[in-house]
């Protein structure tokens, strides 16, 4: 795993938690990459206080304890001088003050720099960006290999096709390869830097431009990539079986959220495993249901899952809610569907009142309190959505018995409950949206609404309506 997200970085007790995690699930790795913590990148020249390394030589120990590989990190590609003596000297001090308390691998991590040589005096010096990465990298493995210590390194262009060029066609790979230490580990993301797939094909490709095996940084279940908050807690899907011989390693840079960060990490375990068995919908549902500790029944557990399932791999969410809408509206259209409607209104509202009441099934009977809290956000949005469907109920009852004045009340209540689901930027139920940006990092351009918001529309517009139910239905 790969503490590798943007965003705020976890705390301490946190981290602690995810190594021992590790270690009793068969992981054996913790890269230590937090894009936020200054002391790694924006001002990495800075020494950590005594307090922070304090903290550090705590988690040095701790995957000690637990069989877990501590991998400290520096990310200087922002201002540092490649020809400057001083700068590496620097960033070798800062590496060895680490390595002296226990940990025996470090990286340097040039990504998401401009992919340029910005200051005059390396300009002069190194013919390319490649030249210098290189020269700086040697330059560290030569002060560590001695003492057994393992480096990593992530190069500024890691997947196949990134900042526009071909991993085939690059030239700052190629020399990256021909130049670097054989002995350097070389972080890859695969195809694209978000890689929905990743096959034998694009590992070769990248292989053959860096003249070694690539150590996979999967990008998921990370989530700092969306427009609006939400939790990838799907399985882990699309990595080809055949790749796995093919790589040096494989870290998967988790979410902001520690805690649900466990679900989809459960079951990366289970196809690390045995590929040939690995069911994605059979791990997670195992997965999430170990992370509530046996507190809460399977329902609620299967529940939350459906409501917070949709990845980069899977689109789709609550897919039984939405086929139920959809029938229902549908049996308000047919005049003649009456004993229908009301078996679908019942399953229907039977439905919601479930999602209404999870948030207190899931205190109630949980027992992971930091898990609960993370997912509190998501909870509360779903009881939302779920409370404007069962308005929206309401609202197609007092319609088909004709009462004006109950329709013209609970289309006010409807609106407002319509107004506080839009507000709240959380992202379940349903609902999935990339950021504009994501598309440059491989991702589809997904924008659907929850089903519950295509109800609340359709019932909105049939009370508008002369002829009542007769609005167009939402696309399946």
């Amino acid at each position: 795993m790969v503490e590798g997200f943007y965003g705020a970085p976890w705390t301490h007790p946190a981290r602690l938690s995810m190594i021992r995690f590790l270690g009793a699930n068969g992981f054996n790795t913790y890269v230590f990459a937090p894009k936020s913590d200054r002391y790694l990148r924006s001002t990495w020249r800075k020494v950590y206080p005594q307090k922070m390394r304090d903290r550090l030589s705590e988690l040095i120990r701790a995957a000690g304890q637990s069989s877990v590989d501590f991998v400290f990190t520096l990310s200087p590609g922002l201002d540092i001088s490649y020809s400057s003596g001083a700068d590496q000297r620097l960033l070798v001090s800062k590496l060895r003050e680490i390595t002296e308390g226990g940990c025996n691998w470090v990286g340097i991590l040039l990504d998401d720099i401009e992919p340029r040589l910005n200051k005059a005096s390396d300009r002069r010096r190194f013919r390319s960006l490649a030249e210098a990465h290189v020269s700086l990298l040697n330059g560290v493995f030569d002060e560590f290999v001695k003492d057994g210590t393992r480096l990593m390194f992530c190069p500024t262009y890691y997947a196949n096709d990134y900042l526009g060029e071909k991993a085939s066609e690059s030239e700052y790979l190629r020399d990256i390869g021909t130049g670097l230490a054989r002995r350097v580990d070389v972080l890859w993301t695969g195809g694209k830097v978000v890689s929905t797939r990743i096959t034998k094909e694009d590992v070769n490709e990248f292989s053959q431009a860096i003249g070694r095996k690539p150590f996979l940084w999967d990008n998921y279940p990370v989530n700092d990539y969306y427009g609006r908050p939400r939790l990838n807690i799907g399985p882990f899907e699309g990595r080809a079986p055949e790749i796995l011989p093919l790589l040096a390693g494989y870290l998967s840079n988790p979410m902001n959220q520690p805690e649900a960060s466990k679900i989809p990490l459960l079951t990366l375990r289970d196809y690390l495993e045995d590929p040939s068995a690995y069911s994605p919908q059979g791990s997670l549902a195992r997965a999430a249901r170990k992370m509530f500790s046996g507190g809460s029944p399977y329902d609620d557990v299967q529940l939350l899952v459906d409501c917070s399932r949709a990845s980069p791999f899977e689109h789709q969410e609550s897919e039984g809610l939405r086929r139920v809408a959809l029938e229902l509206m549908r049996s308000f259209r047919d005049s003649r569907g009456a004993e229908r409607r009301k078996a679908l209104c019942s399953d229907f509202s039977s439905r919601l009142r479930a999602l209404v009441n999870l948030k207190g099934e899931l205190i109630r009977r949980g027992r992971n309190e930091l898990l609960l809290s993370e997912l509190e956000p998501v909870v509360d949005k779903v009881k939302e959505l779920a409370e404007l469907g069962i308005v929206c109920l309401r609202l197609l009852q007092a319609l088909t018995e004709g009462n004006a004045a109950m329709v013209r009340h609970l289309r006010i209540e409807v609106r407002k409950s319509l107004e506080l689901a839009r507000a709240n930027r959380v992202q379940a139920l349903g609902e999935i949206v990339f950021d504009t940006a994501a598309a440059d990092m491989g991702l589809p351009p997904v924008r659907t609404e929850s089903p519950l918001i295509e109800f609340c529309r359709w019932s909105l517009r049939a009370s508008e309506s002369r002829a009542r139910f007769a609005p167009e239905l939402p696309e399946t």
